[in-house]
């Protein structure tokens, strides 16, 4: 058992994944002192704090190879690379804090060589869109700027800063209280997200259309939710649960 103590305030989400290089089990941890941090699990010591990635209180990460996206209070999404704490681009259009932030995977292709030049630096980062969540009701999709790259391979900021600038590439409507948590369905282009107004929905991600509605599915805010897909030669099971102030937990199940 081990105790992972640095952060001076409340810790707001935590991620686990693997080390890009010795493939060793890493956390990221974010917290409202305004930091986020990087642990080794296994040695038990803090590798890194990102100190200036926001101005408050940092709500929720996601991490993908050597990046990590944050948001929080500042109402703002932030890209950085965490093994040298470089932030990296911003995206700000949220009227409100950001509640949930999560990246969107590309699907690997083999050769990459073929693509246009920007397609295979994305490749190269391993997505190019994310989405947030915030209490203005609304879900934001993004185009992640392409960093600059050094010699040694590290991105750094664009040296333009409007290329620095998220861009917005899609919203989803349809909310009417505080988005506060999504996650992306492992089976086709779908997104589903929870809100304080009891609701759960399903959207479409390419048109961003809401296709699916459980209304009231709590008594009072819905807090969370996860998924889990299993497949075998027979049939597909797809898991959506949910918590909430109710003190339950709810399950939908095909």
């Amino acid at each position: 058992n081990k105790t992972l103590q640095d952060h001076d305030h409340i810790i707001s989400q935590i991620v686990t994944f693997p080390h890009h290089i010795n493939n060793s089990t890493m956390l990221a941890s974010c917290s409202r002192d305004s930091t986020i941090k990087i642990w080794n699990l296994h040695e038990g010591w803090c590798v890194k704090t990102i100190k200036n990635a926001h101005t408050e209180w940092i709500r929720s990460i996601d991490v993908l190879g050597q990046y990590i996206l944050s948001g929080g209070h500042d109402t703002s999404v932030r890209l950085s690379h965490w093994p040298t704490g470089n932030g990296l681009s911003i995206g700000v259009g949220h009227g409100f804090p950001i509640e949930k932030v999560l990246i969107l995977p590309l699907p690997q292709i083999d050769n990459i060589e073929e693509l246009a030049f920007n397609e295979k630096m994305y490749q190269k980062m391993g997505f190019k869109y994310c989405f947030t969540a915030g209490r203005d009701n609304l879900i934001k999709m993004w185009q992640i700027p392409i960093p600059s790259f050094t010699t040694n391979d590290i991105p750094i900021p664009n040296i333009n800063p409007q290329s620095q600038q998220f861009i917005l590439h899609k919203e989803f409507k349809g909310h009417t209280s505080w988005v506060r948590d999504m996650k992306l369905s492992h089976l086709g282009p779908f997104l589903f997200s929870c809100s304080d107004d009891n609701s759960l929905k399903m959207w479409n991600i390419d048109t961003g259309e809401c296709i699916k509605t459980w209304a009231n599915f709590h008594s009072g805010f819905i807090n969370c939710i996860d998924t889990d897909i299993k497949s075998d030669d027979r049939k597909t099971r797809k898991v959506l649960v949910s918590g909430g102030i109710d003190c339950k937990c709810n399950i939908l199940m095909n």
